[in-house]
């Protein structure tokens, strides 16, 4: 089985994924092509990612950004196509049960059906079945392990490690013609999975899976063809303003035709984000970044085998983003601004150091660390290679492909860096002159 490229829909028996979508704020005025709005609508089912709840102003404790968007931007998505709303992700819980119980609402009103959250675990776990074409299809929605998971007696959304769900995929099997697991989590901005991740999502497939298909990431990731089934590690963003990473706005859809002799074929449509519109990506760029998904695809079946390039990956992310919160936390202020002044001259001047928010923000990271899965493999890596209690299987060969695809997804890096510490120290220096003042 290959995975082909095509620009016009597969036509019958088909359902088309999208990526990341939140329309607020940013996007809000972004359009769709005709060619993308004729792609979704020429499926039997599209799928989105709906990527944060309606903003009902009740925003919950967690790590990283609380996103919110308006229930306009839910019809628009109905508006131009879609059917199916997946709702299990790390911002879905961002404004707690009211933002999830209004988005929900929302979706329903607009004739959006959705899938991955409810009322406990047992009910978030739960598939729904569509008919496409002339078979069923059962599809399943869950994500990693961050904030807002579903337990017994709490709403939220589902968790890919819920125990039970490989037996319920395996149930289902026998329920309808095909499973397809629509899953949010792996790491961003970087070109391949975590080799955790990679071998949660084969164990679905072992379960009964037809086919696993992610975001999260919000830059593409390739995919590789395990026990005869597609599994897809990122379609990238679909409409999601984030310019601060141009590798954000190419992405791509994925559709599944289905046959009646229990086949499937798989496609992708390679798409970009142009000036605030979605449309199919031009020729020339089009060969650029499909070689691109070639090298990572090459690279994604090398992990389980060979290490190194997970180790690479790891090492270089634990650096740039977990050294700093994980050796600050405990330091006590004065060590800590020692070691990182700018950070803790940022916190200083909003005036939270000492306060319980400052000591909740360190430790909502902290935990996030420990409790979702992704982090906590860079993590475990990262230490092992470098504390030698794994061998370190990185070579200079690996090395360079790994520098070239994350040159890739995250091209601007180094200016990234630079700009982000003039931009901090420019609010600083403003916070301080305002109390000075």
């Amino acid at each position: 089985m290959n995975v082909r490229r095509e620009t016009t829909s597969c036509g019958s028996n088909s359902i088309l994924i999208a990526g990341d979508s939140v329309l607020s704020p940013g996007f809000n005025n972004g359009s769709f092509s005709d060619c993308i709005q004729t792609l979704i609508r020429d499926a039997d089912k599209a799928i989105a990612n709906i990527e944060a709840p309606i903003d009902t102003q009740t925003p919950t404790p967690k790590h990283g950004p609380v996103r919110g968007q308006t229930q306009e931007d839910i019809i628009t998505l109905s508006n131009i196509g879609f059917d199916i709303g997946t709702l299990a992700n790390n911002h879905m819980m961002d404004h707690g049960v009211t933002g999830l119980d209004s988005t929900i609402r929302a979706c329903s009103s607009t004739g959006l059906s959705t899938v991955g959250a409810g009322e406990s675990a047992s009910d978030a776990i739960k598939p729904i079945i569509e008919k496409v074409g002339d078979v069923s299809v059962a599809i399943f929605n869950v994500c990693g392990r961050e904030f807002g998971i579903a337990d017994k007696k709490t709403p939220g959304v589902a968790w890919i490690g819920q125990p039970g769900l490989e037996r319920t995929i395996q149930k289902y099997t026998s329920k309808a013609d095909f499973v397809i697991v629509v899953a949010h989590g792996g790491l961003e901005y970087i070109p391949i999975p975590p080799r955790s991740w990679q071998r949660t999502l084969r164990s679905l497939v072992e379960a009964g899976a037809d086919a696993v298909v992610c975001h999260h990431p919000h830059v593409a990731q390739s995919w590789e063809i395990y026990q005869s089934s597609p599994i897809v590690y990122s379609l990238g963003n679909f409409a999601f303003h984030l310019p601060n990473n141009p590798a954000t706005r190419w992405s791509y859809l994925f559709e599944i035709e289905f046959n009646e002799s229990n086949t499937l074929r798989p496609f992708v449509h390679l798409i970009e984000t142009k000036k605030g519109n979605v449309q199919l990506l031009s020729q020339d760029e089009s060969e650029e970044f499909w070689n691109y998904l070639l090298k990572s695809s090459d690279i994604i079946k090398k992990l389980p085998t060979e290490r190194g390039y997970w180790q690479e990956v790891a090492t270089n992310l634990y650096t740039d983003h977990y050294k700093n919160s994980l050796e600050a936390y405990g330091n006590g202020r004065f060590l800590s601004l020692l070691r990182y002044p700018v950070r803790e001259l940022d916190l200083l001047t909003q005036g939270i150091i000492g306060r319980k928010e400052y000591k909740d923000f360190e430790k909502l990271d902290i935990l996030n660390y420990i409790q979702y899965e992704s982090h906590r493999d860079v993590v475990e890596t990262s230490l092992r290679v470098q504390t030698g209690v794994i061998d370190d299987e990185r070579t200079p060969e690996i090395e360079q492909e790994v520098e070239d695809l994350l040159s890739w997804t995250d091209p601007e890096k180094e200016e990234r860096r630079l700009e982000v510490f003039k931009r901090r120290m420019k609010t600083v220096f403003n916070r301080a002159s305002s109390m000075l003042w």
